[in-house]
């Protein structure tokens, strides 16, 4: 099987569960994102935060975290209409929280 890199940026929700320790992505049903992933279902995922640029010889200094795994794509239906909602109850709950 040949090798395939495809950077990808989600800008749309990405939602953790510790329940069913799983990743969601929300995006779109069509293009080269879902191509890729038809295609070769490992992914690795990677989130970064609390940059900061101190005056040294090396800079900027991060905080990382990179995820190996495997990608599956959910059909249009119950089931994904389901997560979506637990995504959406989860995000307004933050929201009225603070």
């Amino acid at each position: 099987m040949e090798m395939m890199v495809t950077p990808m940026r989600f800008r749309s929700i990405i939602f953790m569960t510790g329940r069913t320790r799983k990743i969601y992505f929300h995006g779109a049903r069509a293009g080269h994102k879902v191509d890729a992933l038809r295609a070769n279902d490992k992914i690795c995922f990677t989130v970064y935060g609390n940059e900061t640029i101190k005056e040294e010889a090396w800079a900027p200094f991060m905080q990382s975290v990179v995820v190996f795994g495997r990608c599956h794509l959910m059909e249009a239906g119950e089931k994904s209409n389901g997560v979506l909602k637990t995504v959406c109850n989860e995000i307004l709950s933050e929201r009225t929280a603070g």
